[in-house]
């Protein structure tokens, strides 16, 4: 992959000599008397403060310390002032400090937060990140909400709604399954690291680690009203049981130089896992059935039902827009695995300079590929008569009287369609299989200037940047067939040798769960995790009927350039005039 980078590098060497150079007389500078710098940092911890609001005595101008913690406050008149720093969770620290001409005075200034009382025997290490948070919220160019992830404890899921929920404004309804055969445990770890060394504490490691495993299911019934009278002409329910697994590793080093250089190095490394799903239906002809054609008898026979106009019908007479029955509808059983995994990587360099008259320079270049697969194994079982691969039609009463939104299902004749009810040799079944693969690469390179002018009536900000970023992207789709499972003996359906058949025997049938909390019998549930590995293993049990093995593959790049220029002037302490 090729980026353009000579030709972002040509504008950026023109940036510096356009950005500093001389603003018009009108925003001359005052002469500098002197000048205070220094650092805040966490007395209990020893991490630095970042969006700390640095002040001196009745000096208009102000500063915020950066990630650092450090700062600078030029063209102070030689005298004692008084140095004020607010940052919440440690209100206002005062210090005396005294300004001399044509010198930098270094006040570094330690405060003791709040954050870390010992409440009933408790850390509520939490308070330091919403301190942080409101810091940032507060100090914001424009109205902003930020929240600190403390603020909602630990989350299993991790996923963005389950925070989302839980902030002003945000609301949301929640379902669950308490089904008793479903209660499984699973594991969540966390462990986080952070520590700075040497005597000056210049170097600075950061570690995460993160696994949780979480199962979530869901059940759904998905019903269907398209005729002018009303009556249901599609129920299936949707048993789902969702298992999610998120892991994730992050380690960053970050090195202060001096007061003005700081460099880091960031690498992260994250895993997401989703799998399962499950699927009952029973379809049939919506038309309206005429016993003079074809009687009950007969169709319970096996006899195809027909309305008056001797065709194909699926609807027993009487119906209403609450309760009907079908007749001959086919039952199928259908096992829909999803097998989804992605994994995402990220290197990062960073880093800033603080440059004379302040100035400051920051950069970063960062590095993220990404891949993710997805595998869609499906087995569709139908329940036959026995002899061949026929359908077996069966009857079906669909009663919402009492629910329209989840009606109950009543079996009129044919076999039972319970756990256990319908033996095995009364079903054939349909293997279907595809994969999918999504690959990407990001590049982005970026840099930033800022300089502030801190006159004593009209203080001026400036910033401006450029960025580049590259981004390719392949996709590829793989359809591997239909096969149809004809188990041991090679035969679809009934063996004419053996008078048996075996299609699905080789799997693991065991009973499924109630839906919505046992309110639904259970079905049958056909392991679809031993057919995966007899395709492998047993490629005899299986007869291909479609194929599509040519992969089909989409490829996209796209560079981006950016470019970014603002200006700000404080009317005051809570007004400001911006030109971007």
């Amino acid at each position: 992959m090729k980026f353009p980078l000579a030709r972002l590098a040509r504008r950026l060497r023109v940036g510096p000599t356009l950005l500093v150079s001389p603003l018009p007389l009108a925003f001359a500078q005052s002469p500098v008397a002197g000048t205070l710098s220094g650092s805040v940092s966490n007395a209990d911890t020893g991490g630095f403060f970042e969006g700390a609001e640095v002040s001196v005595g009745d000096q208009p101008a102000r500063t915020l310390t950066d990630r650092n913690g450090s700062f600078a406050l030029p063209g102070l008149g030689a005298e004692t002032y008084t140095l004020k720093v607010h940052y919440t969770g440690c209100g206002v620290v005062t210090q005396s400090i005294e300004i001399r001409p044509g010198t930098t005075t270094i006040a570094n200034v330690v405060p003791k937060s709040d954050a870390y009382a010992m409440e009933a025997f408790t850390v509520t290490s939490a308070r330091e990140g919403e301190a942080a948070s409101i810091t940032k919220q507060r100090n914001a160019d424009n109205i902003v909400n930020v929240f600190a992830i403390e603020m909602f404890g630990d989350v299993a899921d991790g996923n963005r709604g389950n925070f989302m929920v839980r902030l002003p404004g945000v609301s949301a309804e929640e379902t669950s399954n308490r089904d008793i055969t479903l209660k499984h445990f699973k594991p969540t770890a966390t462990l986080s690291y952070l520590t700075r060394a040497g005597a000056a504490r210049n170097p600075g490691i950061a570690l995460s680690l993160s696994d949780s495993v979480t199962e979530m299911p869901r059940d759904r019934m998905n019903l269907s009203r398209v005729d002018p009278d009303g009556r249901v002409g599609l129920a299936r329910t949707l048993a789902e049981v969702n298992t999610r697994q998120r892991a994730g590793a992050g380690l960053k080093f970050d090195y202060r130089w001096n007061e003005s250089t700081s460099v880091a190095l960031k690498f992260n490394y994250s895993m997401y896992r989703y799998e399962g799903m499950r699927e009952i239906a029973a379809a049939g002809s919506r038309r309206g059935a005429d016993y003079s054609r074809v009687s009950r008898a007969q169709i319970e026979a096996g006899t195809a039902p027909r309305d008056s106009a001797n065709a194909t019908a699926g609807v027993a007479p009487g119906f209403t827009d609450a309760d009907k029955e079908l007749l001959g509808a086919t039952w199928t059983n259908a096992m829909g695995y999803v097998d989804r995994l992605g994994r995402n990587d990220l290197g990062e360099i960073s880093g800033q300079k603080q440059l004379p008259g302040d100035q400051k320079l920051t950069f970063q270049a960062s590095y993220n590929p990404s891949w993710f697969d997805a595998d869609l194994p499906t087995l569709t079982a139908t329940l036959t008569n026995g002899i061949n691969t026929t359908a077996a039609g069966i009857g079906r009463a669909i009663d919402s009287r009492q629910n329209r939104s989840r009606p109950f299902f009543v079996p009129t004749y044919g076999p039972s369609l319970m756990a256990g009810g319908a033996p095995v040799s009364l079903y054939t079944g349909v293997f279907t299989y595809g994969k999918i693969r999504t690959e990407e690469e990001m590049t982005n390179v970026q840099a930033d200037y800022g300089k502030d002018w801190k006159t004593e009536r009209f203080p001026i900000q400036f910033k401006a940047g450029a960025s580049l970023r590259s981004q390719h992207r392949q996709n590829t789709s793989i359809s591997s067939g239909t096969d149809r499972v004809v188990g041991v003996d090679g035969a679809a359906g009934r063996n004419p040798g053996s008078g048996v058949n075996d299609d699905l025997a080789f799997l693991r049938v065991s009973p499924g769960y109630g839906l919505f909390n046992a309110e639904y019998p259970r079905h049958d549930f056909f392991d679809l995790m031993v057919i995966r590995e007899a395709v492998l293993a047993n490629p005899s049990y299986f007869q291909s009927t479609a194929s599509n093995n040519v992969p089909s593959t989409n490829e996209a790049t796209e560079d981006v350039y950016a470019g970014a220029a603002q200006g700000r002037v404080l009317v005051g302490r809570f007004r400001s005039i911006s030109i971007s």
